[in-house]
């Protein structure tokens, strides 16, 4: 394609199709791209994060976007509210500005994952809304060893499946921090880390209502850093089992188990406050007698 190279805070307003996915002629510069009507967009998928958008406004009222490249990446996503979605495929949106990332018009978004994509020693503002559509909401940062990634929801939130780790490799320690402030969070299933042992997450929970239909999951880690749960003063309620293979702070903060079907509980030798045993369906296991448990109750199932 022509190179375009559009000044910086200019505004680029298109009716129809974006397509820049056939090399490397265009450069977003600090520009808005503004997709006014039903368009495909599509960009240039070798090194996306360089070639995708500053500020880029889809979904306009009345309209659907269609992404036809599997990675679209841009610093900052406006949303009118129509529809956003990648068909029937399995595409993703990355975000990976600083500060509020995202500005949230009501769009129906159907995609397969939303990350919110913070840089070492950077902070994003994570915006109140239902994800629900979109298959994974991820929280993943950049790795290195030069600061952790921050994200801070600014209002509940519902999801499907959540994830909060770091891209690192072998030696690096960067870190991807959620911090509740408190809000509620309701989802299928919340995973901290995930099974490549390098890449670190941590969820601040606080005061927060966490409603988990699925199962929560702490992953191993390496020497180097740690997967985290600061449970502070929270209430979770579970559904699915609880599994904890690295660290688990348990704060003040009550668990509640309240599934149907039988629960595991995996604790790494480590200590609840309040647990509360409420499986109306069957009986459940532990991994290791419940023993670390400032309060137990149990009012359904026996473990």
């Amino acid at each position: 394609m022509r190179a375009l190279s559009p000044p910086n805070s200019s505004t680029i307003t298109v009716g129809g199709n974006w397509n820049t996915s056939g090399g490397t002629g265009w450069t977003p510069g600090t520009s808005t791209v503004d997709l006014t009507g039903t368009s495909n967009l599509s960009q240039y998928q070798t090194t996306p994060w360089t070639y995708g958008f500053y500020i880029l406004k889809v979904a306009a009222s009345g309209f659907t976007t269609t992404l036809t490249t599997s990675q679209n990446w841009t610093k900052y996503l406006t949303v009118g509210s129509g529809t956003l979605t990648d068909g029937v495929n399995s595409y993703d949106i990355y975000l990976h500005g600083f500060g509020n990332v995202f500005t949230d018009g009501g769009a129906t978004i159907t995609v397969a994952s939303f990350y919110y994509r913070g840089g070492a020693n950077n902070s994003q503002n994570v915006v109140s809304r239902d994800y629900s559509s979109i298959t994974n909401l991820y929280f993943n940062g950049v790795g290195g060893t030069t600061g952790n990634s921050t994200y801070s929801m600014q209002g509940a939130i519902t999801a499907t499946n959540i994830s909060v780790y770091s891209n690192n490799t072998d030696t690096q320690t960067n870190v991807s921090v959620l911090n509740t402030n408190n809000y509620g969070i309701t989802a299928s299933s919340t995973s901290i880390g995930r099974g490549v042992n390098t890449d670190y997450g941590k969820l601040n929970a606080g005061s927060s209502v966490l409603d988990i239909n699925g199962n929560v999951t702490i992953y191993a880690s390496d020497t180097y850093g740690a997967n985290e749960i600061d449970a502070g003063s929270s209430t979770w309620n579970i559904t699915g089992n609880f599994t904890n293979n690295d660290v688990f702070t348990p704060g003040t903060s009550n668990i509640n188990l309240t599934g149907t079907t039988q629960q595991t509980i995996t604790t790494n030798s480590q200590s609840f406050n309040n647990l509360t045993l409420n499986n109306t369906g069957t009986d459940g296991t532990a991994n290791r007698p419940l023993s670390k448990v400032l309060n137990l109750i149990i009012m359904e199932a026996s473990y």
